[in-house]
């Protein structure tokens, strides 16, 4: 059985109020795990605290931060400008095509969706590239 990591509410929060006194306000999942990765390696992933606090939105006032007032930019992105952008990834020399080799070239890709963003419209990143071969089955 795999080892999963527990977070206390608690310890979202002051990881929400350390990223963002590092950050600045209106933080952003992508700063957020930008300064996990960084700095503290420990705290949840951007994608744990959404799924914990249902969005970044609730995470943020949860935590007593302010929080973007602006649209979502998930709806700004079709189905098949997301799957180009895995596409792209997997086309790319030395692409392992895991969900964290993915993480690291969105961030190093101008205008990259995130994968935060593919495993909220997809469900999974597995179900993404699925979704490249049509007719395929779901990886288990």
């Amino acid at each position: 059985m795999p080892h999963v990591v527990k977070y206390a509410e608690a310890d979202l929060i002051e990881g929400l109020r350390s990223a963002a006194a590092h950050c600045g306000v209106p933080l952003t999942v992508k700063q957020y795990d930008g300064y996990r990765h960084a700095h503290q390696p420990d705290l949840a992933s951007g994608i744990w605290v959404i799924r914990h606090f249902g969005t970044w939105r609730s995470a943020c006032e949860r935590a007593g931060l302010a929080a973007n007032a602006t649209r979502s930019t998930s709806s700004r992105w079709t189905d098949a400008e997301l799957l180009r952008a895995v596409a792209d990834y997997l086309a790319e020399p030395g692409a392992t095509g895991s969900y964290a080799g993915y993480q690291e070239w969105a961030r190093a890709t101008e205008a990259a969706p995130s994968g935060a963003l593919l495993r909220s419209r997809f469900g999974t990143w597995a179900e993404a590239k699925r979704r490249l071969v049509p007719g395929a089955a779901p990886e288990a």
